[in-house]
């Protein structure tokens, strides 16, 4: 695994079993299924999403930052994850180009921390270009509103999603809050699950996840940062019950 930033070497060390990963390995994330990761920095969750589809499925990786693009396809090839596609680029609402900052977020329009033009999907038309996704695992730094509005269509079809929440005040800089982001998510088409991250250390000194998922009331989400699940109603798999991890 090639790690490319001192905060990558202290975050994305020793990972554990992820409760989100496994939440979505019972519903739609399963061998021979397509996934999409939106934000993949160097790769830790593109390869986790790969192993669990297996090589008869296939994932597509994007990610914003030319330095991270390229390692997260260096370790799909060092892992030999062929189902593992790895583009940059970032999401938006609308396809073509959008200002990306050194800060490894969209511009919210300052260009105060530099920017740089990169290419953009919807995720609309990426689902149109590599078949439509079974799962999609967001995690783009404050723009989930300005990606979901572009996947109207995606929305509709109903595929499993994880987002990251970045809460009122990394949302407001693109105009958006936490509202918006969970009212793009049909209550009669998705089951909602929230959870905040939770990790520590094991007395051994092994990363550890304490992070537990229970069904989310959209009226009282958390106004911070916190892990968002909406699984298709369609899926056969029940969501877990309020005591479940």
């Amino acid at each position: 695994m090639l790690i490319g930033s001192p905060y990558g070497e202290r975050y994305d060390a020793d990972w554990p079993a992820l409760a989100e990963i496994e939440v979505l390995r019972r519903s739609r994330l399963q061998p021979g299924k397509r996934a999409f990761n939106l934000g993949a920095n160097h790769g830790v969750m593109a390869m986790m999403l790969a192993d669990a589809v297996g090589p008869a499925g296939s994932v597509v990786a994007l990610e914003a930052d030319a330095r991270y693009a390229e390692l997260a396809a260096r370790n799909a090839a060092l892992n030999g994850l062929e189902q593992l596609t790895c583009l940059r680029a970032a999401v938006a609402r609308h396809s073509g180009t959008i200002a990306f900052s050194m800060a490894m977020k969209v511009d919210e329009g300052s260009g105060r921390l530099g920017r740089v033009r990169v290419p953009a999907w919807s995720i609309d038309d990426l689902a149109a270009a590599h078949g439509a996704p079974d799962v999609i695992f967001m995690d783009v730094e404050g723009f989930e509103a300005e990606g979901l509005g572009g996947a109207g269509q995606t929305l509709a079809a109903g595929p499993d999603w994880f987002v990251e929440v970045h809460g009122d005040r990394e949302l407001s800089r693109y105009g958006a809050s936490v509202a918006d982001v969970i009212t793009c998510f049909d209550p009669a088409r998705y089951s909602l699950l929230g959870a905040h991250d939770v990790l520590g250390r094991s007395r051994s000194g092994e990363l550890t996840s304490a992070t537990t998922f229970r069904p989310l009331d959209p009226a009282n989400a958390p106004r911070d940062r916190f892990f968002l699940i909406a699984l298709s109603r369609t899926s056969n798999i029940r969501p877990p019950s309020d005591r479940a991890g």
